[in-house]
This record gives structure tokens, C-alpha cells and sequence, in this order.
């Protein structure tokens, strides 16, 4: 259980740590399109954050199960679970600083993305070869 709750941790960090640099570096480098509050309307803008958004849930959602081991699937669940509930918050807090659709696509790919990347690394557990020697 412990090991679940640090892979859920663990992963909300990673999703964090992967989204607060590359966004402020997307601004950066399209500072005309970005208004000081870090939202924008420009569609191009809004598909490029919600491309990175996926990325970084795909790799949280990855490394919570490699973190839990055995325990994949319910940290997993968990991470997309506890992400959704933050990103709920995230993206009411910024409703008027972005498009209404931004903030409908980016919360349905949340947890579809988390599960995916939890889902690659429980599927290449279960295709590696294990020691099964029998006497």
C-alpha cells in the first residue's frame, strides 16, 4: 500500500515537473500569443499544450507503474483519479484565460492518457521474460 501511495506521488510530481517548463517554455517562445496569466485563445496554442498535456500524462502515468510493481493498475488508477480531481480545479481556475473546448479536451484526455502510459509499462511487464525454473 505504501509503495501505491508513493507511485501516486510520485506521478503527480512527474506530471507537474514535466508541465510547469515546458508550458512557461512554449510562452516563451510564443510570447505575442500568451497573455500574462499564461492562458491564450489561439487555437494552434491550445492544441500544442494539450499535445504536451498528454505527453506528460502518458509519462506519469508510465512511471507510476514502474514505482508500484505489482500494484500497477490501482496506483495507476489512482494517479489518473487524483490528477482529474486537481485538473478539475487547474482548469476552473483558469476558465476565463482559455477557450471553453481547451478545457472539455484537456479533462477528457487526462485520464484515457494516464491509464495509456500506466497501460504500456504493465504490458511490457507482462511480455518480459521471467525466471520460471522448475526443479
Amino acid at each position: 500500500m505504501l509503495r501505491t501511495i508513493i507511485a501516486i506521488v510520485a506521478g503527480f510530481l512527474i506530471w507537474g515537473a514535466l508541465c510547469v517548463p515546458a508550458n512557461a517554455l512554449v510562452a516563451s517562445f510564443f510570447p505575442g500569443r500568451f497573455e500574462s496569466d499564461g492562458g491564450t485563445f489561439d487555437p494552434a496554442m491550445c492544441l500544442v499544450l494539450i499535445t504536451l498535456s498528454v505527453g506528460y500524462s502518458i509519462a506519469s502515468g508510465y512511471f507510476a507503474a514502474i514505482i508500484a510493481q505489482q500494484d500497477a493498475r490501482r496506483a495507476v488508477w489512482g494517479l489518473a483519479i487524483v490528477n482529474f480531481g486537481v485538473g478539475t480545479f487547474v482548469q476552473i481556475s483558469y476558465w476565463n484565460s482559455l477557450p471553453v473546448w481547451y478545457h472539455l479536451v484537456f479533462l477528457a484526455l487526462l485520464i484515457p492518457a494516464i491509464l495509456y502510459g500506466g497501460r504500456l509499462r504493465m504490458g511490457r511487464a507482462l511480455s518480459s521474460p521471467k525466471s520460471t525454473a522448475t526443479a
